[in-house]
């Protein structure tokens, strides 16, 4: 058992209208001053006591030997804003006076019990003490708690800082003059390292590399089946399903991701025919085994590539592609970003079925596609290879539903998907017909956001047969 000594704390903790910009114009509703016990351990000594390399059950209990106290006062203008002045000392030294700001949202506990939630949403900075989590906790909470075991039966406000090497984690009862906080008009927190995953800030996850293959449970959970990935089908799945996973004080976070979609190579008979290929994202987030809602994902794709290439006797009229992303230079999910769109004349037949080799000579035509436009470019005669790559500073996390028994993908109002549309065409003048052979191609990178670390480049390919005839 890791024994962590805690020294003497006090942090000064104020709300107000007068400093901050608070978007209240009235007097404090509420007024009130508290005294939150906490613990003070390096970060090292958290992953050491807190931290667990594979499922465990168990908590570590940790000795409080000396007092930890953090001060507040506390002025409630508005039950869905927080702004506070905060005085940070630490072994009767001051660390830092700082202001924090933010919104209040609604936090992961109120999904997984009977408690709820509310964490504030913290503006950006330039104080080098970190705000972890801000946290108010209306009811029983699952027990993971820290620093004060007897909050996990009641009602609770929970602050943990960072500054340098070392952690602040305090837990207290709820004041009651923070309940009017608690209202019905709280939209749900979209990322969990401002909740649940507060400790990312300096614990890496563990990785893994599940085959969708061989664990059922895994294609439950993402709504994927073995039996749709076979090639002969319209749907199309990465060979792996990455998994990112902390094992933190009894708890297990676990996200998984896997890139999927549809392509469609069809017969080209008298005209024209459309081909299609679709690029979605199937992911989960899971506390303890139990599904959590409308959390980004830390495992994201960029550097993505849709290509489609074409037969004898065949060619493409022009390209369309509609879609979401998200811009990371805005943090926002863009929806007029571009892409870039490439193509290529080249003689697919011959060129003893190396399907990479194709998208290689594929060039960036100098013409770009803005995703919701729905804007469509033409092809000169001769066409044969065409596709598109995502720009730099853009990739997508969000998954889309997808119902299994119908094959139907649902994209929501924040889902990122691509789906590349193209009008192919037969060269045959007269009566005539050929049997030949495309292609279509899917290539992403997938990493981690919160290290920015590469995780795996994988790409899927799938070659159809199909007759070209007039």
């Amino acid at each position: 058992m890791k024994r962590v000594l805690s020294v003497w704390l006090c942090v000064l903790l104020v709300l107000s209208t007068c400093t901050c910009n608070s978007s209240a114009t009235s007097d404090p509703k509420n007024k009130d001053v508290i005294t939150l016990s906490g613990i003070s351990l390096t970060k090292d000594d958290f992953s050491e006591t807190f931290v667990s390399t594979e499922n465990a059950d168990e908590k570590k209990e940790v000795a409080v030997l000396a007092s930890t106290v953090l001060h507040i006062t506390l002025e409630v203008m508005d039950p869905d804003h927080i702004c506070a002045e905060m005085f940070l000392t630490y072994e009767g030294k001051e660390i830092e006076r700082f202001q924090i700001t933010g919104d209040l949202f609604k936090g992961y506990r109120s999904q997984v019990s009977d408690a709820n939630s509310l964490v504030l949403d913290v503006e950006k900075t330039e104080s080098k003490t970190k705000v972890l989590l801000f946290e108010l906790v209306d009811g029983a909470s699952d027990g993971n708690y820290y620093a004060a075991k007897e909050t996990t039966e009641q009602s609770a406000i929970r602050v943990y800082l960072m500054n340098d090497e070392r952690l602040f984690l305090f837990e207290d009862s709820l004041p009651s003059s923070l309940s009017i906080c608690f209202t019905d008009k709280h939209e749900q927190i979209t990322d969990p390292t401002k909740d649940f995953l507060w400790f990312s800030a300096f614990i890496e996850p563990h990785i893994e590399y599940l085959d969708p293959c061989t664990d059922p449970n895994i294609t439950m959970i993402l709504g994927l089946s073995e039996v749709m990935r076979d090639t002969g089908s319209t749907l199309w799945s990465g060979d792996t399903v990455y998994s990112t996973q902390f094992f933190v004080n009894g708890m297990t976070y676990s996200q998984l991701s896997i890139p999927f979609g549809f392509y469609r190579i069809c017969n080209v008979n008298s005209g024209d025919a459309t081909w299609k290929a679709e690029f979605y994202i199937s992911e989960s987030t899971r506390i303890n085994n139990v599904q959590v809602d409308d959390y980004q994902n830390d495992i994201r794709y960029d550097s993505i590539e849709i290509g489609l290439v074409c037969g004898n006797k065949t060619e493409y009229q022009n390209l369309s592609l509609s879609g979401r992303v998200y811009k990371i230079s805005l943090s926002g999910n863009i929806i007029n970003a571009t892409m870039d769109v490439v193509s290529a004349a080249v003689n697919w037949w011959s060129l003893a079925q190396s399907i990479y080799s194709v998208f290689a000579a594929m060039v960036d035509t100098g013409n770009d596609i803005t995703l919701g436009t729905m804007y469509s470019q033409n092809f000169p005669s001769g066409t044969t290879a065409v596709g598109t790559k995502m720009q730099a500073n853009h990739c997508m996390f969000s998954g889309s539903q997808f119902n299994p028994s119908t094959q139907v993908v649902t994209p929501t109002s924040s889902s990122h998907y691509l789906i590349l549309q193209t009008e192919v065409n037969s060269t045959y003048v007269s009566n005539g017909s050929t049997s030949t052979s495309g292609a279509v191609r899917f290539a992403w990178r997938a990493y981690l956001h919160s290290t920015l670390s590469q995780i795996d480049y994988d790409s899927a390919e799938y070659k159809v047969d199909y007759t070209s005839s007039y």
